[in-house]
């Protein structure tokens, strides 16, 4: 591909039902041509798609094309859920071979994300977590969790007004690698309830807890749909896909306790306005708002 010998790049990959490889792979030909297939476990019905893109200054444009053609595939197909995608970056000499991430990554100001293999290296001005992906999401290469986990650095470090206290209760919704639980426990002190539909989530999220006992006592693990989190909460983080953000906000809405605050990540700037527009309707002021190539984060606060 052109240009990846002076760029970084990006390899996006989503897990495709099998039956619709073929119209997803057309519809989105026209953003990335260089595509690669990978079977899957038969007993899962799916393939995965792999494509890499340049990381210059067309990415937001491609990334932001690449998840409107897979929303509109899902809306054409009926999907009840929508396809899954992951984003790794490498170097520009690494033509295939390890992430990005010889060293731990500063994400914020106050918090710096690293591999086990990274537990000797320290900072007296910020907190590293190690967080082991697994098959789960969110080890802070993909921009939506890099987005959310400044919104709760600046939260709790007391950038949009006086923080909430600590030891009260977060909500770590869809938690993937639990990455954001654990944010919000080593940086504010908070007991947080950490929920994925999941296993292989849940799975990997209590492996980072163990990887990170100090924060990790205080999350709390439940496996199941967001409805078995009844609040109040303090803080309520959200790193989904839009379509998710569209089905479960009146449930993360009633979960967040008058005066709390709620952080919603894992869309681009397109879907932005239709994903805060029945917090808006309901109160919620809007007090920041993050970005990261095409991806957003948001700072929600619910009136008391």
């Amino acid at each position: 591909m052109t240009g990846r010998e002076d760029h970084p790049w990006v390899e996006v990959a989503v897990k495709v039902p099998h039956d619709m490889e073929g119209s997803v792979s057309g519809a989105l030909s026209s953003f990335v041509p260089l595509m690669m297939w990978e079977q899957q476990k038969k007993q899962s019905g799916t393939c995965l798609l792999k494509t890499t893109v340049v990381m210059d200054g067309h990415v937001d444009g491609i990334l932001a094309d690449i998840d409107a053609a897979l929303r509109q595939a899902e809306a054409k197909h009926g999907l009840l859920e929508p396809m899954s995608v992951e984003l790794q970056v490498f170097d520009a000499d690494e033509p295939g071979g390890r992430p990005r991430q010889r060293q731990p990554r500063r994400v914020s100001s106050h918090l710096a994300l690293g591999l086990p293999s990274h537990h000797l290296y320290g900072g007296s001005d910020h907190m590293l977590l190690l967080i082991e992906p697994q098959e789960a999401f969110g080890d802070g290469n993909h921009p939506s969790t890099r987005v959310a986990l400044r919104l709760v650095d600046e939260l709790l470090s007391g950038q949009h007004g006086p923080p909430p206290a600590a030891n009260r209760w977060g909500l770590d919704a869809g938690c993937g690698t639990g990455v954001l639980a654990l944010a919000a426990a080593a940086l504010g002190g908070f007991k947080v309830l950490a929920v994925d539909v999941d296993p292989r989530a849940v799975r990997a999220a209590g492996g980072n807890l163990k990887l990170n006992p100090e924060p990790g006592c205080k999350v709390f693990l439940a496996l199941g749909e967001l409805s078995c989190a009844r609040g109040p909460f303090c803080l309520v983080m959200a790193n989904l896909v839009p379509t998710l953000h569209v089905r479960v906000y009146e449930t993360l809405w009633q979960g967040l306790a008058p005066g709390g605050w709620l952080i919603l990540s894992g869309f681009c700037q397109t879907h932005k306005d239709s994903i805060l527009r029945p917090y808006i309707h309901h109160g919620a002021a809007e007090k920041a708002c993050s970005v990261d190539q095409a991806w957003v984060g948001t700072l929600l606060y619910k009136q008391e």
